[in-house]
């Protein structure tokens, strides 16, 4: 059995990417055991999902570093995001020389639908099950995790808008961990195996949701970094960048942990707030706003709007779980059943200006006034 605090103290081995930069792994201990004593304990398929920018990706890469060929258990990661079949396709099969394969590949994706992009996608997990389970008996392995990282953000990009696609592969994937085939699972068919699904986009985690429990499948929210963690980057970035009189308070209440946030406000706006909450923030509020009456910009279709827009997240879905301690901050409103929160706090400040103001008229001033009441 891992021990979570020896995985722990392995994840915060090396740094990670910050822009340009290099900053140290914050502790995710809640997460880690919660992932080695919950999520992993049976198996099954795994969903886990949270906001974009919640350092999901991070968390499940250094998790698979640390924890992989250590107590009896295998990890095969792969990272889907904006990647092409071709280049899934060499990740799956190393060292090969799939050129020819990569010329049918693009060949044939000018020409995919739905249907035919499934197919491949599907056909290419497949290999990676074979790969994954052939490489973990070779390890002895007892157990087995297989991490498809960003299929959401990947099925998306291919042009699967209402994910109908990643649908499919979830229910694939079910279906092979209910009736596992000797071709499909080979000699792990009766070893403890789990195939964790790693979402952000709230119409995915939507989709997600309808597989229901079929495949063992349960699910489990993974959320930005708690506070002081948050603020242990702050400073270390502040140190990294020269910056100084960096208002950490003020980051936490328009950013709330969200490191792909903090990013592209160091990396991309130079520290600046407003313009940043000009471009990136109120634009976004006021396009997903686009076509509302000014009378209904306070009622429920807002919400609606907010949430396939994922300025807004779910919080739980039937069955579901947290990994992590949620913040109690006003941008976080849990209920009886299950509650949302917005992606980034800055969200919440700019939709009160709107809904306050019954109007889209707003500037980044607007929103810090709101914020300092």
């Amino acid at each position: 059995m891992l021990n979570p605090g020896e995985v722990l103290e392995r994840m915060r081995e090396g740094e990670v990417r910050f822009g340009r930069y290099r900053i140290h792994f914050r502790d995710r201990g809640r997460e880690v055991e919660g992932f080695l004593n919950r999520a992993l304990a049976e198996p099954g398929i795994r969903i886990v999902y949270g906001p974009y920018g919640a350092g999901k990706s991070t968390f499940l890469r250094k998790f698979a570093g640390a924890a992989s060929k250590r107590g009896g258990l295998y990890i095969k990661y792969i990272n889907f995001g904006k990647r092409s079949l071709e280049e899934l396709l060499g990740s799956v099969l190393p060292g090969i020389d799939n050129r020819a394969i990569n010329r049918e590949i693009i060949r044939d994706a000018k020409e995919l639908d739905v249907f035919g992009m499934f197919v491949r996608t599907a056909d290419i997990v497949w290999k990676l099950v074979d790969l994954a389970v052939k490489e973990a008996e070779e390890a002895r392995a007892e157990r087995l995790v297989i991490f498809l990282d960003d299929v959401d953000k990947y099925m998306r990009g291919k042009g699967d808008r209402h994910y109908n696609a990643l649908f499919g592969l979830l229910n694939a994937l079910a279906d092979s961990i209910e009736n596992p085939e000797e071709d499909v699972w080979d000699d792990f068919v009766d070893k403890h195996a789990n195939v964790v699904v790693a979402i952000s986009d709230q119409a995915a985690v939507d989709v997600a949701e309808d597989l229901g429990d079929k495949g063992l499948a349960m699910y489990y929210l993974l959320w930005n970094l708690p506070r002081r963690a948050f603020e242990e980057v702050v400073e270390e970035v502040a140190g990294l960048t020269g910056a100084r009189n960096i208002d950490v308070e003020l980051l936490w209440n328009l950013i709330g942990g969200n490191l792909r946030g903090l990013e592209q406000l160091v990396i991309n706006y130079g520290w600046d707030v407003r313009r940043w909450l000009g471009e990136r923030v109120i634009r976004r509020v006021i396009d997903a706003f686009s076509g509302v009456g000014r009378e209904e910009l306070g009622g429920g279709r807002i919400q609606r709007r907010l949430l396939r827009r994922n300025i807004v997240i779910r919080l739980s879905v039937p069955g579901g779980s947290s990994l992590s301690e949620l913040p109690s901050e006003p941008w976080v409103m849990p209920n009886h059943t299950g509650g949302y929160a917005y992606q980034v706090p800055a969200y919440y400040w700019v939709v009160r200006v709107v809904q306050d103001r019954k109007s889209l008229s707003i500037s980044p001033d607007d929103v810090l006034n709101q914020l300092r009441k």
